[in-house]
């Protein structure tokens, strides 16, 4: 146990931009949030608010921890910020991200009119789409005809291994480069105001006894899932999680419908089966109505 604790502050010493710990919490500073999303988006961004409560996840039986920055413009656009180090499904991965996001941002029930604009950013250690290209930035748009949705959906996508170095501003080069870098040159001078206020907030963190002792209760509860995980079984893990997999579906499509009554949501909520919750999943996507959808389920 000891050795443990040793091995986690260590870690802890060690840690750079990079890694998720570090930087939720250099992000969770507004000023270096609104900066990076700035340079993110290509167009200045109002000052921010950082909603510390989704910005560490833990559930014990769905998606496990979650690093990540959340924030909002006073507005009310909403802006999700990760640091992709693994070439995961990407484009899968913002899909989820944007429907969480969703969620939060509209009230069951408001006119969809009132939906403000949502921006998810990862900034990828490798190139995700394979152009070259410092930043991506995707919106949906129709197929034939090239026009936008206007949907206020943005995904951007930031690459370490951009090569395009003329057609973007230099700060953005500089801010990747300073991502791209190992620990020792995270330190050096880059002679860029927003690194430097980021490399002091690291420095700041890392003295902070608290922000340790965080980090050390995060790492806990890691070991700790690995353990239970473990101990339950591959085979039982996979299908718990597909079972709240397949809620979360139908969840999501009837927030954009307007809702179920808290009964039916209830009764979602305890069901375990699967096989029965992929059936529900249809039948939400086939129901004109909260009422339609719950007679039927009713007569399964």
């Amino acid at each position: 146990m000891q050795e443990r604790k040793e091995r986690q502050k260590k870690q802890f010493q060690n840690l750079t931009i990079r890694d998720d710990f570090m930087f939720a919490a250099v992000l969770a500073d507004e000023e270096i949030c609104r900066q990076v999303l700035s340079l993110a988006l290509g167009t200045p961004v109002s000052p921010v608010e950082v909603v510390p409560e989704r910005t560490v996840r833990y559930h014990p039986e769905f998606r496990g921890v979650r690093l990540d920055i959340s924030a909002r413009c006073r507005n009310g656009t909403g802006f999700d910020v990760e640091m992709q180090r693994r070439r995961d499904d990407v484009p899968r991965r913002s899909r989820y991200y944007h429907s969480q996001m969703d969620m939060g941002l509209l009230k069951n029930g408001a006119d969809y009119r009132k939906l403000p604009a949502g921006y998810v950013v990862f900034i990828c250690c490798f190139d995700p789409v394979g152009d070259k290209r410092y930043r991506y930035l995707f919106t949906a748009r129709c197929r034939e005809n090239g026009k936008a949705a206007n949907d206020g959906s943005y995904t951007v996508l930031l690459s370490t291994e951009g090569k395009n170095r003329e057609e973007v501003p230099e700060a953005l080069v500089k801010f990747l480069e300073f991502i791209k870098e190992d620990e020792p040159d995270h330190e050096k001078d880059y002679q860029d105001p927003l690194i430097c206020r980021m490399q002091q907030r690291s420095r700041q963190l890392k003295e902070d006894r608290e922000m340790e002792g965080s980090y050390m209760r995060l790492e806990e509860l890691l070991w700790e899932e690995r353990r239970n995980g473990q101990k339950a079984g591959v085979r039982r893990g996979v299908r718990k999680g597909r079972s709240e997999a397949l809620k979360d579906s139908i969840f999501l499509i009837w927030n954009r419908k307007g809702g179920l009554p808290p009964g039916t949501v209830r009764r979602i909520r305890k069901e375990k089966d699967p096989e029965v919750l992929l059936q529900w999943v249809y039948l939400s996507a086939q129901s004109d109505s909260p009422e339609d959808f719950c007679s039927r389920i009713e007569e399964k």
